[in-house]
């Protein structure tokens, strides 16, 4: 058998995808969630090909191989299931860029708390991945617009323990500002805060260019003619 599967949704059933006794298929794109198990191969299933699916949150077993030997199990995200990866009686599987627990966004926020129009604000959050993997991106998204992030420190690639991404901006006056964050952990979406939006930064409008010095020379002014005042009350009482 040589055949592709994929491109498929598949829920609510015993399996969202099984096979017996089937060689060399791919099993490719497929979204298989609240199942008994997402995939199962068994009865002999071997050389197949198990890559790039969503399966979650199923009520047993994300991929489950029984006596399937010499299969390609990559860079599938399954995430949410009672177990992620079950061999019995398999031997020789390639199995390897999995991830079994969707990637966290933590410690998100903006700095400064307020400012003008002028001020650049930096949105930070803390991306962790307890299965090490990078994301396939992270976005802030300001009132409605995405906005790429960036690494702070791009050597860090230790993922488990938590990198911080940022995204720099200027933004226009107003006290209705919202945002949140969002990262791809393969085919899955991680999301802080999990629903809704959060409020700020605080931006006030920044100082019209060219009244600065004005306001500065006519207090220059204030100063001159406040000293002249007193010290002609000063003569008059000498006299």
């Amino acid at each position: 058998v040589n055949c592709t599967v994929t491109g498929n949704i598949a829920y609510d059933n015993d399996e969202g995808i099984a096979t017996s006794n089937c060689d060399n298929t791919s099993i490719i794109d497929n979204f298989l969630h609240t199942n008994n198990d997402g995939i199962r191969l068994s009865g002999n299933s071997d050389n197949n090909n198990v890559s790039v699916n969503l399966i979650k949150n199923n009520v047993d077993t994300g991929i489950f191989m029984s006596q399937s030997d010499s299969n390609i199990i990559s860079w599938n995200a399954i995430h949410g299931n009672a177990i992620c990866l079950n061999e019995t009686l398999s031997t020789g599987n390639n199995i390897f860029n999995n991830s079994c627990t969707l990637a966290t966004l933590t410690e998100g926020g903006f700095n400064p708390s307020s400012g003008d129009t002028n001020t650049d604000f930096v949105y930070s959050v803390k991306y962790t991945d307890p299965d090490n993997l990078p994301p396939s991106g992270i976005n802030v998204i300001i009132n409605g617009v995405e906005h790429d992030m960036t690494k702070l420190t791009p050597s860090d690639n230790t993922y488990h323990d938590g990198c911080i991404y940022v995204y720099t901006t200027t933004l226009p006056a107003g006290s209705s500002h919202t945002h949140y964050f969002e990262a791809g952990d393969l085919m899955d979406t991680s999301r802080s805060p999990a629903t809704g939006e959060d409020l700020g930064p605080y931006v006030e409008s920044a100082p019209i260019p060219g009244f600065t010095w004005i306001y500065g020379l006519l207090g220059i002014f204030f100063v001159f003619g406040l000293i002249l005042v007193l010290n002609r009350k000063k003569q008059i009482i000498n006299i």
